[in-house]
């Protein structure tokens, strides 16, 4: 090959690389807009069909089983991303039959605990809803391996129509079992069958070979070693994103946990965006550029960071100012507590949003323990600060006590990434400097 000829070839691979990322993001992003709104319209019907309690309710089930999924994750989906026999055939089928077996398990330890953690709640409806909704595990445990192969190799479009097709029917039976039941258990049959649907889907209209049942040992042996700090990391990830949830559970009830979810879900609509396309684009995007030693990661997290600073600050300041009007003008009186809760965690995201937005960093570079050990501090100060204020302002202080996370936690985040030669202080600072400004004003005012 000539000069000429390996020039092109690189010129060809760099702009194909930036169209790839370019056109998946925008796939997730129009996607999970759609998701968003439609999440948002849902809402808005529910909760005028169904009572606060019910939400409550199924926001405990929900992060109790979300608690089982991560606390069970072995990272097969970022193994199968990452790794360099995740395109081959029996790497595949062994993933599958890993997850088919993972899903299983999942459901046996949810009904297993679900007496013990309907009596610690003092909520007897938690029980049966815990056997039915652990069900969606085994339903996911038998997801297509081509969800992750298409992620690997950031093909999105059909992959994003696929999810938006599933969590639309998904929601049609849940609205119209709203309608028909006024039960909690509307809630369940919809995340049932949107969770049958995508599965079928997934193997139905992607493209890729059709999985089988198979076992081969190297396989096996490498997702575990792949697998065994995502594990770690998943199950912390859980505990620092959704942990609170369940120490307010217990220390309030039901309702104020309602309240808490809906204002919480209105202020994570842009994080969990980027969320989507930290997993989904930035990923693999990180993970080869690392591979490829590329010199130019520093700008490409840069931008990518101020973006996501950029967009979080608008929606925050809007929630700030309007949040407690917001909230009354969509939903009706029973649910206006949720206006000041949403007013004190978009304070607290001024900073949060600084340390999320290096999300996926870590995860790219194959850093999985330090992932983990920022996480399992992130834990300890979220806990810290979540009871303190309650013991010392009630509901009030626990919120704050969530919202003041981001910033007490921000320290240990430019530490260990100043190490790696890819903190940005140029960014930071001066959000930081605003923040604390804006926040000193408030409480003069």
């Amino acid at each position: 090959m000539t000069i000429l000829q390996r020039c092109a070839t690189l010129w060809t691979e760099k702009n194909s690389f930036k169209t790839r990322v370019l056109r998946g993001s925008t796939w997730t992003v129009a996607g999970h807009a759609v998701n968003q709104f439609l999440r948002l319209g849902s809402n808005l019907i529910l909760t005028r069909l169904l009572f606060p309690e019910a939400f409550g309710l199924m926001s405990l089930t929900q992060v109790f089983m979300t608690g089982l999924a991560m606390f069970s994750d072995i990272g097969i989906v970022p193994s199968i991303i990452q790794h360099p026999r995740g395109k081959e055939t029996a790497f595949l089928n062994t993933a599958w039959t890993l997850q088919i077996i993972r899903g299983f398990f999942i459901w046996g330890v949810a009904m297993l605990l679900a007496g013990t953690i309907a009596a610690f709640y003092g909520e007897p409806l938690l029980e049966p809803l815990l056997y039915v909704v652990g069900f969606n595990a085994v339903i996911q445990g038998f997801n297509s391996t081509k969800l992750a192969t298409a992620n690997r190799k950031l093909v999105l479009g059909r992959l994003t129509l696929l999810e938006l097709g599933s969590y639309i029917i998904g929601l049609i039976v849940m609205i119209s079992s709203a309608w028909v039941t006024r039960s909690v258990w509307a809630l369940v049959y919809g995340g049932l069958v949107g969770s049958f649907a995508k599965m079928l889907f997934s193997h139905l209209f992607l493209d890729g070979e059709a999985n089988r049942c198979r076992w081969e040992r190297e396989a096996f042996q490498a997702l575990l070693k792949y697998g065994r700090w995502i594990f770690i990391g998943t199950a912390l990830t859980f505990l620092a994103g959704q942990g609170e949830r369940l120490l307010m559970g217990r220390l309030l009830d039901v309702n104020f946990l309602a309240f808490y979810t809906l204002a919480f879900t209105l202020n994570q609509l842009l994080p969990t965006t980027f969320q989507q396309i930290a997993g989904k684009v930035l990923f693999p995007s990180y993970a080869k550029l690392y591979r490829e030693g590329n010199e130019k990661f520093y700008q490409f997290l840069k931008n990518v960071r101020l973006l996501n600073i950029g967009l979080s600050w608008i929606i925050s300041l809007i929630f700030i100012w309007g949040g407690v009007e917001l909230i009354g003008f969509l939903y009706d009186p029973r649910y206006a507590s949720a206006g000041w809760i949403l007013q004190i965690i978009a304070f607290g995201a001024l900073v949060g949003c600084l340390s999320g937005s290096y999300s996926g960093v870590l995860m790219g570079l194959g850093k999985f323990r330090q992932s983990s050990l920022l996480l399992a501090l992130q834990i300890i100060v979220k806990f810290t600060l979540m009871y303190a204020g309650y013991l010392f302002w009630g509901e009030k202080g626990l919120v704050i006590g969530t919202a003041l996370t981001g910033l007490f936690i921000y320290p240990a985040t430019a530490i260990y990434f100043s190490r790696l030669s890819l903190w940005q202080p140029e960014i930071d600072v001066p959000f930081i400097a605003l923040a604390i400004t804006m926040l000193s004003y408030f409480l003069i005012q």
